[in-house]
């Protein structure tokens, strides 16, 4: 339920553990594709949302956190 805004500022935030061709892309598939790479470098390991939480708390989506 993030809002475009929200996406774009995620992956501005994350931009360092991300490809660019991931941070570029404005569709939905592209923010699928942005937390499958964050899973595949380990950001996100199975039962530790730390690092998200952190991430959604610097865009300001309290929401999700």
């Amino acid at each position: 339920q993030l809002s475009e805004e929200e996406c774009r500022k995620l992956k501005f935030l994350l931009g360092k553990d991300i490809p660019r061709r991931i941070r570029d892309d404005p569709t939905i598939g592209g923010t699928l594709d942005l937390f499958e790479q964050l899973l595949e470098r380990c950001k996100i390991p199975a039962k530790e949302f730390k690092y998200l939480i952190e991430a959604f708390e610097g865009i300001k989506c309290i929401v999700a956190t």
